[in-house]
């Protein structure tokens, strides 16, 4: 799980997204040379390092890699400023491989839909 805002960005620091960039995906992107404030991840973009907590630690561990991406349905792709706080700033990674869990690497646990948000 990571934030929607860290795969899929409409808004730089001083520029936004526009047409034709804006509606891409990201492999569409990596041809056309999006512009930097056109932030579009794929699978291949990300690595996972399971179990660390400090990034400067050596030796790093081995990248899990990324299957699928999903963002939450109500992250809207087309907007310069999307809510974070709206409860919709979710990416759900897929890995490629099955996790082994360890001393250091331990499943989270997302709330039920039934659950009441805390914001």
């Amino acid at each position: 799980v990571t934030a929607a805002h860290c795969i899929w960005a409409n808004k730089g620091r001083v520029r936004t997204c526009r047409e034709p960039f804006l509606s891409m995906t990201p492999e569409e992107c990596s041809k056309n040379r999006c512009p930097a404030e056109c932030l579009r991840l794929g699978p291949q973009d990300i690595n996972v390092y399971l179990g660390v907590t400090d990034r400067t630690s050596q030796p790093r561990p081995r990248a899990a890699r990324v299957r699928t991406i999903f963002l939450h349905p109500n992250w809207d792709k087309q907007s310069p400023l999307n809510n974070i706080t709206s409860g919709h700033d979710l990416a759900v990674l897929e890995l490629v491989k099955p996790v082994t869990f360890s001393t250091t690497v331990w499943p989270i646990c997302l709330p039920a839909s039934s659950d009441r948000p805390l914001v």
